[in-house]
């Protein structure tokens, strides 16, 4: 039986359907509503217990495939770097995120050197 405590990438069945679940916003219980099932299943699914049929699957695909192709909101743009960019393993590429999004901040280009702009303060580097 696999570690539910492990969070699931979205690649294995039981991270497709917690992912759809949380970005459409909906409990469990909800959830098995509009998938015309039960909570208990879902439940069981998102802990890797019980493999989603083939169907629920397809649903749940649908659903984040609308929600990438749709405007990206807050919440589950949050989401997403929540689940995707947990551990220590993505230490790094959580700080590059920080990083693009602050040089966007700044009206920088994405590729300015971190280190540059923490020595400039966000000034361009001066000509030699």
């Amino acid at each position: 039986m696999p570690n539910s405590s492990v969070e699931s990438p979205v690649r294995e069945p039981r991270g497709v359907v917690k992912s759809a679940r949380r970005i459409s916003g909906d409990t469990q219980t909800q959830f098995a509503q509009r998938m015309g099932t039960t909570q208990s299943l879902i439940s069981r699914y998102e802990a890797g217990i019980v493999e989603p049929p083939a169907k629920l699957l397809m649903q749940c695909v649908n659903i984040l495939d609308a929600s990438f192709s749709a405007n990206v909101t807050l919440d589950a743009l949050l989401i997403l770097v929540r689940d995707r960019l947990r551990g220590p393993h993505m230490m790094g590429t959580r700080t590059a995120l920080a990083h693009l999004i602050q040089s966007l901040e700044l009206g920088e280009s994405p590729s300015v050197n971190a280190s540059t702009r923490s020595r400039t303060r966000g000034k361009p580097p001066r000509g030699r």
